[in-house]
């Protein structure tokens, strides 16, 4: 390793150390839940969407709600982050 790194030139020790910093800084810019936002609302929608057929479609309509219910329940978290 010390061999190779004694043969980069400076300029390429830079471009190194900016990759570097780029790609750290790309690291603080991810979103909380590790979702970026176009993958968040796409889960969020398809979930939406399902929970509308299931409600739509189910004949036992009373436990089709008490499904939904406890599915938004358990993805408000998701949903908070993403209205943020």
């Amino acid at each position: 390793m010390e061999n190779h790194a004694e043969s980069l030139s400076n300029d390429e020790l830079i471009e190194l150390d900016k990759a570097s910093q780029e790609a750290e800084k790309g690291d603080k810019e991810e979103p909380v839940c590790g979702l970026d936002n176009k993958t968040h609302r796409e889960c969020l929608g398809g979930i939406e969407k399902a929970l509308e057929t299931l409600k739509e479609r189910d004949l036992n309509s009373a436990g089709s709600s008490k499904v939904a219910h406890d599915v938004e329940k358990s993805v408000k978290i998701y949903q908070e982050i993403y209205d943020e």
